[in-house]
């Protein structure tokens, strides 16, 4: 169905449904993650869409290799947009 609408306003839906929580966290089934999940079509809307991609919630207890994969990949997606990161120790 979002075939028949353009990019800019499914990338507004998408922002739009963002969680209030300020930050994004990768471990649940939340947007971005989610969104880029159902076809892909959304996944590239999703992928795209700097504004998904602009905080992360950070766990240090990642292994090392999978945290910066997962820093580096947030941040690519981010692309020009402010970041805000959020690192938890515990």
């Amino acid at each position: 169905p979002s075939q028949n609408f353009p990019v800019e306003i499914v990338q507004t839906v998408f922002c739009a449904s963002l969680s209030e929580q300020k930050y994004c966290d990768p471990r649940s089934a939340d947007e971005p993650l989610l969104l880029a999940a159902v076809c892909s079509q959304w996944r590239t809307i999703a992928t795209t869409t700097r504004d998904l991609w602009s905080s992360l919630n950070f766990q240090a207890s990642c292994s090392r290799k999978h945290g910066t994969e997962l820093l580096l990949l947030w941040l690519e997606r981010s692309g020009t947009r402010p970041f805000s990161l959020r690192l938890a120790l515990a």
